[in-house]
């Protein structure tokens, strides 16, 4: 992120940021524009972090040019929430099934995404886990 992109209102600095959407018909699209449809996929591959997704569509299998999504794009785990397992590896569907099992509620946005001590919807650590050097910190930013 450059540097001048801090001082932006949080409305234009969303615009420019790339966001993955799902709308109801299980189009994906990025930089807003519709890339696939989740019913066209063939394949999925996921890192065995899950920090990278490459999804494969009945024609991009035989060219080898898969779409591409890291876990650093907002709404991410949305996407890898609502692709279907059976697309992915054998041995990661168990790994991806835990991952949303296991989700708790997030105090500062209110979704449930917490998954150990960090939200993987918001980015924050809940305010039970921060150290008491941290808290005070933030204390001295409120102030």
């Amino acid at each position: 992120m450059d540097s001048w992109q801090t001082t932006l209102c949080l409305n234009h600095f969303l615009d420019q940021k790339s966001v993955i959407e799902i709308d109801e018909e299980l189009n994906v699209k990025y930089k807003k524009k519709t890339i696939l449809n989740i019913k066209d996929l063939a394949k999925v591959e996921a890192e065995s972090d899950l920090q990278e997704l490459k999804l494969y569509t009945k024609e991009s299998v035989n060219t080898s040019e898969p779409f591409s999504f890291s876990w650093h794009e907002p709404n991410y785990y949305l996407l890898l929430k609502t692709l279907p397992l059976d697309l992915f590896q054998q041995d990661i569907q168990n790994e991806i099934s835990d991952l949303f099992q296991s989700l708790e509620n997030c105090e500062i946005c209110g979704y449930k995404a917490l998954h150990h001590k960090y939200c993987l919807r918001c980015g924050n650590e809940p305010w039970g886990q921060v150290s008491s050097t941290e808290m005070i910190m933030k204390e001295k930013q409120i102030i």
